[in-house]
């Protein structure tokens, strides 16, 4: 009657560390459960869009409204796949520090602006991407916050070098 205790205990141990072994691989490999911070091979990433728009200093007619790129995924991913997207929309890309920053067109089937943004919210630079181009565009200087617009898009809404974006990710 003990041994049998014992094995139905010791079969317990080795089902719950079977468990928490396999749960674990699942954790740092990312299988098992749908994440969904992880598009499906080919396709979009569709981050939820910021309740608050990001705008422009001076004036108050813009407002943009972002959805907001943090994590390595995130920001590798971006708007590649994306087929369309509003006038009034882009992607806001938010680093942990000001660094020179470049950006490609990879997979991304729409033109783009991209615009580098230093850590204040002024605008270092501006570049238009090409639909498929691996051609690396390059920020001026170090910045910590990309904005992806339509192209056409940055001089539509009056953004150029010098201008002041707020958005409560930029400075914070």
């Amino acid at each position: 009657m003990r041994r049998q205790g014992r094995f139905s205990f010791d079969l317990l141990s080795l089902v719950l560390a079977c468990a928490l072994l396999f749960g674990g691989v699942l954790a740092l490999t990312g299988s098992g459960t749908a994440r969904s911070d992880m598009p499906a091979p080919g396709q979009a990433m569709i981050l939820s869009t910021d309740p608050v728009p990001l705008t422009i200093d001076g004036r108050d007619d813009i407002a943009i409204m972002v959805e907001i790129a943090t994590t390595p995924v995130e920001t590798a991913a971006g708007l590649m796949f994306r087929e369309k997207m509003d006038d009034d929309h882009g992607m806001l890309f938010a680093f942990d520090k000001p660094s020179r920053r470049s950006f490609w067109m990879r997979n991304t089937v729409m033109p783009l602006d991209i615009i580098f943004v230093d850590e204040n919210g002024e605008v270092d630079s501006i570049r238009r991407g090409k639909p498929l181009d691996e051609t690396p565009l390059k920020s001026d200087g170090k910045v910590r916050y990309v904005l992806e617009l339509k192209a056409g898009q940055a001089e539509a809404f009056g953004i150029r070098d010098g201008v002041v974006l707020r958005h409560p990710v930029i400075g914070g």
